[in-house]
């Protein structure tokens, strides 16, 4: 059964070493079309403003029509998942200004997020992973080529256009790998466009 792991699982320095990229479903490649629908329950959605948790109706219109930046996050990533959070936060103003939308999804049960949220003012939206049906049809579950028997949930940040084709991919392979923002935001841009001109033909 696939489960959501943690780098520290291993050893955190060698983390990056120690998942086999091969292993990494073709799914996860740039081009590919996925099936990222998303749920309207209630209890799948988290939003934070400013870092207080609102309430109210969820709009999938605003997620399954625009690009979408998809981003994974476990609490148990520790630094490196806050600080990819804090990145977020930081764009998410930027990724909205150029047509999409941005998604963070997590685990269920993730603890401690009303107190995160609360402690680094962020404005985002959190949907919760059910049965981690989306990092499997992202295909971001790596096995380990240190012999040990485990599936690691790679970190990994997408930009999906309106018809669901990855225009943008970053798969974290250590700590302190990081996303481009500006690959990203141009993705974001370039998949809005494309989107507003064959709205418009």
């Amino acid at each position: 059964m696939n489960s959501y792991k943690i780098f520290e699982d291993v050893p955190v320095n060698g983390a990056g070493n120690l998942i086999n990229q091969k292993q990494i479903s073709d799914n996860a490649l740039s081009g590919n079309y996925n099936d990222l629908r998303l749920s309207a329950d209630s209890d799948r959605w988290f939003e934070y403003y400013n870092g207080a948790i609102t309430h109210g109706y969820i709009d999938l219109k605003k997620f399954n029509n625009k690009p979408l930046v998809v981003a994974f996050y476990s609490g148990k990533w520790g630094s490196a998942g806050l600080n990819l959070l804090r990145s977020l936060n930081t764009i998410q103003a930027e990724v909205k200004a150029n047509g999409g939308n941005l998604l963070v999804v997590i685990p269920r049960g993730e603890q401690h997020l009303d107190q995160m949220a609360w402690l680094n003012s962020l404005t985002l939206s959190f949907y919760v992973d059910e049965a981690n049906a989306l990092a499997n049809r992202l295909g971001i579950h790596a096995g380990l080529s240190s012999g040990l028997n485990k599936n690691v949930l790679v970190p990994a940040v997408y930009v999906a256009d309106a018809r669901r084709e990855i225009t943008y991919k970053h798969v974290y392979r250590n700590q302190a790998d990081g996303f481009s923002v500006s690959e990203l935001i141009s993705a974001v841009y370039s998949s809005a466009l494309l989107f507003n001109k064959k709205v418009f033909i």
